[in-house]
């Protein structure tokens, strides 16, 4: 008797296993899709708003403002660099601040700053919104490799 109880205890864990590998299953499934679909939408938020941002840069560089490497660079790249490009004026728009590679200062100038914010809101606010959908894709992604890894390694 004592042999048939133990059959039934591995029986019993292998099917409570075999759910908890379905449920990981539909997690990822879930999760890769609202992934996709966050990321299409901030890619399409930064396309629509792309001559916005023109206009923002092109204001920004005539002003004679300080703008990093990286953002002259992603500015270049297209859909590619968008992310740079826009973070960057993100953290601008929202007052945080900024290390730079300047001999002089060791963080943003506080005129970006200031012209950043006093631009227009219907020129910088979808900015904000593109923040946000990108973050909401990254967090999939982190649960999308979270329950990749579970399955493999548990």
């Amino acid at each position: 008797m004592l042999w048939i109880r133990e059959d039934y205890g591995i029986f019993r864990r292998s099917i409570y296993r075999a759910f908890i590998m379905k449920i990981l299953d539909l997690i990822t499934i879930i999760s890769v899709i609202f992934l996709f679909f966050f990321f299409i939408i901030s890619i399409t938020i930064y396309k629509i708003n792309q001559s916005k941002m023109d206009k923002i840069i092109e204001s920004y560089i005539g002003k004679g403002l300080y703008l990093s490497a990286g953002v002259k660079l992603g500015r270049f790249l297209g859909v590619y660099g968008q992310y740079q490009v826009a973070i960057f004026f993100y953290m601008l728009l929202t007052g945080r601040r900024m290390r730079i590679n300047e001999k002089d200062r060791k963080y943003m100038y506080q005129e970006s700053y200031n012209f950043i914010q006093n631009l227009p809101s219907s020129l910088t606010h979808w900015i904000k919104i593109y923040f946000i959908t990108i973050n909401i894709s990254g967090v999939f992604f982190f649960i999308t490799m979270i329950t990749f890894l579970f399955r493999e390694y548990a």
